[in-house]
């Protein structure tokens, strides 16, 4: 059995553990109001003039921390899309459509607790200034707001009431849309569009260009190009300038702003308030310092998580640092870098990128046959929870598979896991699925540009490397094929055992993928910082998180707050001696290694139940 660290989420309830999941739950909403809401002149036909930085500053000075206010509220994300969305419906006590109280465009935190106190405890950081992000500090959702909308109803009574629904977005700054026009941008008129996209069309081709004389030679760069294009798109951030601080007429200290150092994000701008609730306070990393104001960049409070994931449990840790895998330091720390790089190779053949999004650009250089990329708020290098983008191998290789050096693996069990009391879960939905059967498995090195050459063709491919078949599996429930063509170098394209370890790594993960287990759990509101894309042990099953979606709310004067996990992958904790396949939930090895059922699986919490196959006779 896999030595993996274990988070039992009963803490949020009982800080010794236990089975009391009886709590008062509280929560909080912070509004921080950008100011210059209006910036664009209809009669002059262009923006009013002004300093850019004070976009970021703010209408009011204190964010409006909302409370009682909140009847319902829910966030939610999913692995599939880089947008996570937070609901919440308002009383009509305040007036929500005033520019006082939100506007479309507003930062806006939301904070879940089990108890009043950690609430009071982030409600007091706000008013101070203060962090408000530790691992314990039960944040859930860091965005902007999409809409707010005033609800009035009239019952037959004649009883009005009035409600207020605000919807908010998580994320979106990697929806934007990448745009560089060279004939604009070398144009006379191109002297009033803004320098930034000049300068993202010249950095970004200046690179391109750079990396197509080494086209097919290098191996695996998708990193490089992940971190290359965030940085010109959004800005280096920090990073970027923390060697290049000039001083002012005193002598002091002076971090240079965007207009200065010509980052592109002047649509990234982020308030002071903003950073500091997330922790980002130190000068040597502020973004700006213009005329007295002051700004960072959206880069500065977004943390990268890229690499082959692998883990030592056997180094004692804390608690937040026990969640992140083997790290390779360096003078970034919002940038973080496994020790073991993606493998992909990726070929700039005359890209087109112009009115593309981000997120879709960024998702061209991940090889989805093995890799992922998704958003999430998680625990940095200092506990702190952080928006953070992780591009990762699809960590789903069990203990059965012997590891290629050319092929580094993250095994599913030794991701670290959040433990799931029975006792918490009021509701779950789990089984098994045969859509999810594969019984042929066969992987293409990326043809183009080098078509050209036989040994590049199809055909050579799949002499060289035969595709990974289960005959048996086949002959029972017919050819089940998973095909995809990865992006990679000559070298895995022409070499005999190239693409092989391709194959073999997704062969380990999808045949017999369909006696794995799925669905939904909905347990007690979990506080800590639980994560799509973690694990999750519930008994002595092992399961992956796919989705998850925070509740919180009135129902009369009763409060709730749950949690819904929609899980896929249930594999069990213990894999025993397993030599030839891994040991399914519901299923055992005998003396013969076979494998044979298990009757008494998945019944202990059952209402009683007990099996008796006799009675069934």
């Amino acid at each position: 059995m896999t030595n993996t660290i274990k988070y039992d989420v009963s803490q949020d309830y009982n800080k010794e553990g236990g089975t009391d999941f009886s709590s008062s739950p509280d929560w909080c909403v912070a509004i921080f109001r950008l100011g210059r809401p209006v910036s664009y002149s209809r009669k002059d036909k262009k923006s009013i003039p002004g300093n850019v930085v004070a976009g970021a500053l703010l209408r009011k000075e204190q964010p409006l921390i909302i409370r009682s206010d909140i009847l319902h509220m829910s966030v939610s994300g999913n692995k599939s899309s880089c947008v996570e969305t937070l609901n919440c419906v308002l009383k009509g006590m305040n007036n929500y459509l005033s520019a006082d109280t939100c506007l479309t465009g507003d930062w806006i935190f939301a904070w879940m607790h089990t108890n009043p106190t950690d609430t009071v405890r982030v409600i007091k950081a706000l008013k101070t200034g203060q962090p408000a992000n530790d691992f314990s500090s039960g944040l859930k959702f860091v965005g902007r707001i999409h809409s707010i909308r005033k609800h009035k109803a009239v019952i037959p009574s004649g009883f009005k009431t009035v409600q207020y629904q605000l919807q908010a977005v998580g994320f979106e700054e990697l929806n934007t849309s990448y745009f560089y026009d060279p004939a604009l941008a070398t144009s006379a008129a191109g002297k009033d569009v803004w320098q930034f996209m000049s300068q993202i069309g010249l950095d970004s081709f200046k690179f391109l260009s750079e990396a197509h004389q080494s086209a097919g030679i290098i191996q695996d760069n998708s990193e490089e190009y992940f971190d290359k294009f965030l940085d010109i798109v959004v800005g280096e951030g920090a990073k970027a300038v923390v060697n290049e601080v000039g001083q002012d007429e005193n002598g002091n200290r002076l971090a240079i702003s965007p207009q200065q150092d010509k980052e592109a994000p002047y649509a990234y701008l982020v308030p002071m308030s903003v950073a500091n609730t997330l922790g980002r306070s130190s000068l040597e990393q502020r973004k700006g310092n213009n005329n007295g104001h002051q700004a960072y960049g959206y880069s500065d409070i977004l943390t990268t998580l890229t690499g082959v994931q692998q883990y030592k449990p056997e180094d004692p840790l804390p608690a937040h640092k026990g969640f992140l895998p083997q790290i390779k330091l360096s003078g970034t720390s919002n940038r973080l870098r496994c020790t073991e790089r993606i493998k992909g190779t990726f070929i700039p053949i005359e890209p087109v990128f112009i009115n593309t999004q981000l997120w879709s650009l960024l998702n061209q250089f991940k090889n989805p046959t093995i890799n992922e990329i998704y958003t999430c708020l998680r625990p940095d290098l200092a506990g702190d929870i952080m928006p953070t983008i992780v591009f990762r191998q699809i960590p789903f290789s069990t203990e059965v598979i012997e590891e290629n050096d050319a092929m580094p693996l993250t095994r599913f069990l030794s991701l670290p896991r959040w433990k799931i009391p029975n006792e918490s879960i009021v509701d779950e939905d789990i089984g098994r699925s045969g859509a999810t059967r594969f019984n042929f498995i066969h992987v293409y090195g990326q043809v183009a540009p080098f078509q050209q050459k036989k040994e590049h063709s199809i055909t050579d491919q799949m002499t060289r490397n035969a595709p990974i078949m289960d005959g048996m599996n086949v002959a029972v429930n017919g050819l089940r094929p998973y095909m995809s063509t990865v992006a990679c170098s000559i070298t895995d394209i022409v070499r005999k055992d190239g693409a092989r370890v391709w194959m073999e790594a997704l062969a380990d993960w999808t045949i017999g993928s369909e006696h794995t287990l799925n669905g939904t759990f909905n347990c007690k509101g979990i506080q800590s910082p639980i994560a799509k894309g973690d694990n999750i042990q519930v008994e002595d099953v092992v399961y992956h998180v796919e989705s998850i979606t925070h509740t919180c709310g009135m129902n009369g004067d009763y409060k709730f707050f749950n949690t819904s996990l929609q899980v896929t992958n249930g594999m069990l904790e213990d894999q025993g001696n397993s030599v030839n396949a891994p040991v399914y939930p519901g299923f055992v090895f005998d003396a013969q290694n076979e494998n044979t059922g298990n009757d008494s699986f998945n019944t202990k919490s059952n209402p009683g139940y007990s099996v008796d196959l006799g009675s069934n006779l």
